[in-house]
């Protein structure tokens, strides 16, 4: 008897954190997607933060590789270039810790992005969270550019595979660096 006394208290409780999540969850599944223009302001961050950098936290070079790491004043955004002169690899990584982008006090950058390449495809990887924007994150899964020369001696850089995940929205690499970043 004692036994079915102390689960039927518990039942109202149970119930209620049931009541409970199933209301987070359906707040949260009605929370509107990041628009187009959200995702290029968000990658537009990204794109913008190597400005900010203004001092140099170490240099290793030697015959075939050369690496360097550069900061912006308090250390938010760090950069560290890797160039292998043996088999003609660059790899940039990115890494964002609270990082606040000039002119958006109220967004907060968190994560690390790899851009390596190889000849002239040049691919993305790696995720950024973010804080203060409708999107939460952007997940670069080998989101690949191809350099490509124009008539006039300058280059562009045509998407050639792989995607971008921005919160639960996959978008193929086309998409994203033609049509959302136009």
């Amino acid at each position: 008897m004692q036994a079915y006394q102390t689960h039927s208290r518990d039942l109202p409780r149970a119930l209620l954190t049931l009541a409970l999540a199933a209301s987070v969850l359906a707040l949260a599944s009605c929370a509107k997607p990041a628009s187009d223009a959200e995702l290029a302001q968000a990658y537009g961050f990204y794109v913008e933060a190597p400005q900010t950098l203004d001092h140099v936290l170490s240099t290793a070079n030697s015959e075939l590789l050369v690496r360097e790491s550069i900061a912006n004043a308090d250390e938010s955004y760090v950069r560290t270039t890797e160039i292998n002169q043996a088999d003609k690899t660059s790899k940039i990584t990115a890494v964002f810790k609270d990082y606040r982008p000039e002119g958006a006090s109220s967004v907060t950058i968190n994560g690390e992005v790899t851009l390596t390449s190889l000849g002239r495809v040049f691919s993305i990887n790696g995720s950024l969270a973010y804080k203060g924007l409708n999107l939460r994150s952007l997940v670069f899964k080998n989101a690949s550019l191809e350099q490509m020369p124009e008539s006039d001696g300058g280059f562009s850089f045509l998407p050639v595979g792989g995607s971008i995940q921005a919160d639960k929205r996959v978008i193929g690499a086309e998409e994203f660096f033609t049509e959302i970043l136009k």
